[in-house]
């Protein structure tokens, strides 16, 4: 029950980035892990890492695999450590590959092919959502959390420039992937456009930022709603196929927190 200012970004193709997070603050999937798992938001604390992992290796359903794959023995002295775990889920992260979709396959419906003809030509989408993964790696400032005036927002995220420590990074975040994009709603990084279809416009017009920290790559491009509509078809036929196996039983016993008088 804590809000949070970061919206969630999608983990399909996670292997092919270089910086992870928003602000792109952890080189490599296992930084990642173990930021988010030591963090304040939901993980379990700096101090209490090392026992937890311990206790999370020592399950019947786990320890025989880190003793194939790390060699610690079950009721050993050597015990699991972090930096074991967030090799583990660093490497089933890495399996979460998104292609053969309709556009890999080439089975797009019509609007959809319109859609891609606009995508790479007049809205100039590919100029950052290109290649593969259909994201540059790079760091923009699209005018999110900004006034209409083009001035930053009241307690605005600065995302990059918090990690980099230089004010001309401040305001941009990673160019997401567009793979599954039609799935993964709401968008940007603070979740604040609800629709696939508003969050096209939205990049079409050039956002609002203005003056200095307006990215250059961000130009107002007029389309019409038949043509905003392709780009969504198109969007759409990047969806993913196929779901997650589910293995066992994945309840959580949980319940809400009553207040203290």
């Amino acid at each position: 029950d804590k809000p949070l200012t970061r919206n969630s970004p999608t983990i399909w193709n996670v292997a092919y980035h270089s910086e992870l997070y928003w602000d792109g603050r952890a080189k490599s999937l296992e930084a990642q892990a173990l930021g988010a798992w030591r963090g304040g938001n939901m993980g379990v604390g700096a101090d209490n890492l090392a026992a937890k992992a311990a206790e999370i290796g020592a399950l019947p359903e786990y320890a025989p695999g880190f003793s194939a794959v790390f060699g610690v023995a079950p009721g050993g002295e050597a015990k699991v450590t972090p930096e074991m775990i967030a090799q583990a889920i660093s490497s089933y992260g890495r399996t979460l590959l998104c292609g053969e979709t309709a556009h890999d396959k080439g089975t797009s419906s019509a609007a959809a092919t319109r859609g891609w003809d606009l995508f790479r030509g007049k809205a100039q989408c590919s100029v950052c959502h290109n290649g593969d993964n259909f994201s540059d790696g790079l760091f923009h400032n699209v005018g999110i959390g900004f006034n209409v005036d083009g001035s930053p927002g009241e307690g605005a995220d600065i995302g990059r420039g918090k990690v980099t420590k230089d004010a001309a990074d401040n305001y941009k975040f990673r160019t997401p992937t567009l793979r599954n994009v039609s799935a993964t709603a709401p968008y940007f990084h603070d979740g604040s456009v609800a629709t696939l279809k508003e969050a096209v416009k939205y990049m079409a017009s050039g956002g609002v930022v203005k003056g200095p920290s307006a990215d250059p790559l961000l130009r107002p491009v007029v389309l019409n709603d038949v043509e905003v509509d392709d780009i969504v078809a198109f969007l759409e036929s990047l969806s993913c196929p196929g779901s997650l196996e589910v293995l066992g039983d994945q309840a959580v016993p949980w319940s809400k927190p009553t207040a203290t008088p």
